[in-house]
């Protein structure tokens, strides 16, 4: 037999460290183990009763024939300091263990440390909303520590405490193929949301690069709780995206808006339409002249003006495959020159400064309709940087939305944070799309109405970013079939929606998308198209009658409390 060797001899926390021993059947017959390998105790154990256990890995099943070597090779990392100790050890088939050689006593140093242990955001996270769990790995020794996986394990919330085995797993990400040199210190930070209320605990969890599992550092235990509603203490608008059908209809339009509470409206401006075939080249026949008409008469009524700038002229295209000759082009292809999209806002402000609220720049980047070929953080926010700086300088007093998320976009947001766009929005524009679900239910962040919005308004605040949020487009549908909720849903949810309103002072505006239902333009109508508050025909549905009622309900009655602030 080769004694077993360990490898390094003074190992540290987090290195790995390898186990080798030899055998050999002098025997004339064959020997079957069932299980061979370097078992181990500790730290600080004083014989095989202690209970802290510290194998190496042990091979199942090994028969070695008369005159056969066997060579073990075995690898694992240790995240305890102390004293260890490891010995040949075997069983026989009949189940026996037995201990060969001699015990070889190795030290494990802190060679891999926490100069920040484990942190949670809150000891009391509110359910559905985030919490961020922060914790820093230091490599006080001198070789590499690698790992797998690298993140935070919790159980709960109907788990025995310190049940590892609980299967009610609910972990942070972890982060995957970290290696830390020496002397290197590395910070994580995680986030995620918990589903139900109760108690849970958790730890930092490390996988080895031999794939075996260990935790360090101390257990936090939390609890959490149900959100506690905070009500706001000033007015927020109710706003609506309004398509213009540009002609004498638009004022009938717009007065059901006012009629129905609204305060703002938004309107799209196809960038196509306003500068279609060079640059400089503005439709002041036809376009110009349509939209001012669109913008003064809302102001006329009463309405502040939102304006969303997008669809790209084939000359500025990005487009791989645009043929202006013809024309042929996709115009959700961003500029090939950002400030070309900047200077035809400049244009606009130049020509809308008074009449416009707010000036918002794209619509949805994150989702591929509408920025090809794929949603692009960092180029949206090059974007962004570019006609913010334009507008600003033109006319510094005017609101600039960034973002235009399609959904609670958290990792999109995060991307913008990271390349540069923090500073170039003074609010966020927010679209909490939920589908067909409830406004109050929350199936996931990235697709829910209220707890999408809670986790968008705890990531700004967690990245001390504290602007407002608008919403410049939310709703539902009306439609029978797929992706609609039905008449009696589209009032309830817009119902609940506006309640929920009330306790959100981070969102000054709220915009319903849409004013009036649509027709898509092959003819066949799906549930977009009837977003409304309004059919084609003008005519109300439920939810118009109620937002009519809401607006001339008395004061003393709180679900209807009206819209138009003085």
């Amino acid at each position: 037999m080769t004694p077993l060797t360990i490898s390094p001899t003074s190992p540290a926390l987090g290195e790995v460290v390898s186990a080798d021993f030899s055998i050999r059947n002098n025997a004339s017959t064959p020997i079957t183990f069932a299980r061979i390998g370097a078992g181990g105790r500790g730290p600080n154990c004083a014989d095989w009763s202690c209970t802290s256990y510290s194998d190496f890995p042990l091979y199942e099943t090994i028969s070695l024939a008369a005159g056969a070597t066997y060579t073990y090779h075995a690898e694992r990392t240790f995240f305890s300091e102390g004293q260890y100790f490891a010995q040949f050890v075997y069983q026989t088939p009949d189940g026996a263990w037995y201990f060969a050689g001699s015990r070889v006593n190795f030290l494990v140093t802190s060679a891999l440390q926490l100069p920040q242990p484990l942190q949670l955001s809150t000891q009391n996270p509110a359910q559905h909303n985030l919490t961020f769990a922060t914790f820093t790995l230091h490599n006080a020794g001198s070789q590499p520590l690698s790992f797998q996986k690298v993140g935070v394990s919790v159980r709960g919330p109907a788990c025995t405490y310190l049940d590892w085995g609980c299967g009610q797993i609910v972990d942070f990400e972890f982060s995957e193929n970290v290696t830390l040199a020496p002397g290197q210190s590395v910070p994580f930070e995680m986030w995620r949301s918990f589903a139900d209320v109760g108690d849970y605990f958790a730890q930092i969890a490390l996988q080895d690069a031999a794939g075996v599992w260990y935790r360090v550092g101390d257990v936090l235990d939390f609890t959490t709780v149900a959100p506690t509603p905070t009500p706001r203490l000033s007015p927020w608008k109710l706003g609506v995206h309004y398509h213009p059908v540009w002609n004498e209809q638009d004022g009938v339009r717009l007065a059901l808006a006012r009629q129905s509470g609204v305060e703002l409206v938004r309107i799209a401006v196809a960038w196509q339409l306003l500068e279609p075939n060079f640059k400089g080249g503005w439709d002041t026949n036809w376009y110009l002249p349509a939209l001012t008409n669109v913008i003064d008469e809302a102001n006329r009524l009463g309405m502040q003006v939102l304006v969303v700038v997008n669809e790209v002229p084939c000359w500025a295209s990005a487009d791989p495959n645009r043929n202006c000759s013809i024309p042929a082009w996709n115009t959700h292809y961003p500029a090939r020159n950002n400030q070309d999209y900047a200077d035809a806002l400049r244009k606009l402000v130049q020509l809308f400064a008074d009449k416009v609220i707010a000036w918002e720049i794209w619509n949805e980047p994150n989702d591929v309709r509408f920025w090809q070929p794929q949603p692009d953080a960092a180029a949206y926010s090059q974007l962004l940087q570019t006609a913010y700086t334009t507008i600003k300088a033109e006319a510094s007093g005017e609101i600039v939305l960034g973002g235009s998320l399609a959904g609670a976009d958290i990792d999109f947001l995060l991307a913008m944070y990271a390349n540069g766009a923090r500073d170039s929005f003074d609010a966020l524009a927010l679209h909490p799309y939920s589908g067909t679900v409830a406004p109050t239910e929350c199936p996931n962040l990235r697709s829910s109405f209220g707890c999408g919005v809670e986790a968008i308004h705890t990531m700004m605040a967690w990245n001390n970013d504290a602007k407002p949020i608008w919403f410049t487009e939310f709703g539902w549908s009306d439609y029978i079939g797929t992706g609609g909720v039905g008449s009696a849903q589209h009032l309830a949810f817009l119902q609940d929606a506006l309640a929920m309103l009330e306790n959100w002072e981070f969102v000054p505006v709220a915009t319903w998308y849409n004013l009036i239902d649509t027709t898509s333009a092959s003819g066949t109508l799906e549930f977009e198209d009837h977003m409304g508050w309004f059919r084609p025909n003008l005519q109300p549905k439920n939810s118009a009658t109620w937002l009519r009622e809401r607006v001339l309900a008395p004061l003393t009655n709180k679900l209807y409390l009206p819209i138009i602030r003085q």
